[in-house]
């Protein structure tokens, strides 16, 4: 089944079997629970060009495609152990990370990934599987970072300049922090050209008991 059929209106993650990426899976999960979407795991490996050395090219995929449907098996496990998504898929694409998942922002309602990837190497990789969807993913992105459960954080934070730009920056925030019974603080920043410091922040609290704005 192609990119598009998988990614339709789904929560699309992709896994690369590292520590951030199984945050991101977890995240991605939940959040799929809460809109009753399709969890959609994706992995994209892309082949290697490597000239020097005498590598059938041909071994070479078929060991990238093995390490793959060992990772979206390993990730679809933890998926049904952990959470009663309303509909699970994977998908393994042999092609640079960055175009397979732009390919499924035009279809998914959501894509998450994680913050780094396996090894100094991943980890440059990633971020720039990270820069390049923000920048130009036809979707939301959500680029979970890691972060220790018993930090004590709860909210939405949202940062705002009061132009049209950040709409929907702050919409999907309101949007989020329902979802979550969560309050969310809108913040906006001026810099008068004195030294540094904080602007005031006003914040709105969506739990059950009703909105209400707090200085």
């Amino acid at each position: 089944m192609a990119i598009a059929e998988k990614a339709a209106g789904a929560v699309v993650v992709g896994v690369d079997g590292s520590e951030a990426s199984a945050g991101a899976l977890d995240w991605a999960a939940e959040q799929a629970v809460l809109e009753g979407r399709p969890l959609t795991v994706l992995h994209a490996g892309g082949t290697w060009n490597i000239p020097d050395l005498e590598i059938d090219p041909a071994t070479v995929q078929a060991a990238m495609h093995a390490e793959g449907r060992a990772i979206l098996q390993g990730a679809c496990a933890l998926v049904e152990e952990r959470a009663r998504v309303p509909e699970l898929r994977s998908v393994l694409v042999t092609d640079d990370p960055r175009s397979a998942l732009l390919d499924a922002s035009d279809h998914a309602f959501l894509l998450v990934l994680g913050s780094r990837g396996r090894g100094p190497v991943k980890s440059l990789l990633m971020g720039s599987v990270g820069i390049t969807l923000t920048q130009h993913a036809r979707c939301t992105v959500v680029v979970r970072r890691p972060h220790h459960a018993g930090a004590g954080r709860a909210g939405v934070l949202v940062g705002v300049d009061q132009r049209p730009h950040s709409e929907p920056a702050v919409a999907w925030a309101f949007h989020q922090a329902d979802l979550r019974s969560m309050p969310v603080t809108l913040l906006r920043t001026v810099f008068d050209g004195d030294r540094p410091g904080a602007s005031r922040v006003t914040s709105r609290d969506t739990s059950p008991t009703g909105p209400s704005w707090r200085p």
